[in-house]
């Protein structure tokens, strides 16, 4: 098997391990990781991984999680991105291997009541979106630790609560909205926030965050 993980920059660590019973015994020059339990989505790639790897990969995080109510998996404490998981099945031609990516049931996700609260903005202007996003949050910490007390009043409301991972957030956004859609009791009225849950003052890959949208009874 070959695991993917993500580090906090965004980073790719790459490497290929075997399944064992212990770990007591780890070949010199070698490293063990143990693995933490999730549920994954898996797909069955057909072609060349050198060539083809990638398409997969852009169907599975693209039309099927538009399509799907699953959120992305990948979290700060268990930050394995993708198993690639080879067997005899790859001396076939074409070859196939499976691929295996985390995902988590939308079972956390809420209808609470929100509080009135303060908020402040900071308009950002430019071509580069990343860069722009980064520089807001710069000077938003920056700027919150000095002002504590100011910023605009908001009313609350009834919204629907689901949590998130920054660099998934249009993927989980919209996972979120499709399970929105889908719920009976309660339906959209318009107006959303997020919730950034930033530690340290710094947002990196595997920040989390709160989606919030408004919503009534049906």
């Amino acid at each position: 098997m070959c695991f993917k993980f993500i580090d906090e920059d965004g980073k790719f660590i790459y490497f290929v391990g075997f399944e064992v019973e212990e770990l007591d015994a780890v070949p010199y020059g070698a490293a063990g990781k143990r693995i933490p339990p999730l549920t994954y989505a898996m797909a069955t790639h057909v072609g060349p991984p050198a060539e083809t790897l990638g398409q997969t990969l852009d169907y599975v995080y693209g039309e099927w999680f538009l399509n799907s109510t699953y959120q992305t998996g990948h979290l700060r404490l268990s930050p394995i991105s993708v198993i690639e998981y080879y067997d005899k099945r790859c001396s076939l031609t074409p070859p196939e291997m499976d691929i295996f990516v985390p995902i988590k049931l939308p079972s956390d996700n809420r209808i609470t009541e929100v509080a009135p609260f303060k908020a402040a903005f900071y308009r950002a202007v430019g071509n580069d979106a990343a860069k722009l996003k980064y520089e807001a949050f710069d000077v938003m910490i920056n700027w919150v630790e000095k002002h504590r007390h100011a910023g605009k009043d908001y009313e609350g409301g009834m919204f629907a609560v689901a949590d998130g991972v920054h660099h998934f957030l249009e993927k989980d956004w919209a996972t979120f909205m499709k399970w929105l859609e889908q719920h009976p009791e309660y339906k959209t009225t318009g107006g959303c926030y997020e919730e950034f849950l930033i530690d340290n003052g710094k947002v990196d890959y595997y920040t989390t965050l709160q989606f919030y949208e408004k919503v009534e009874k049906r």
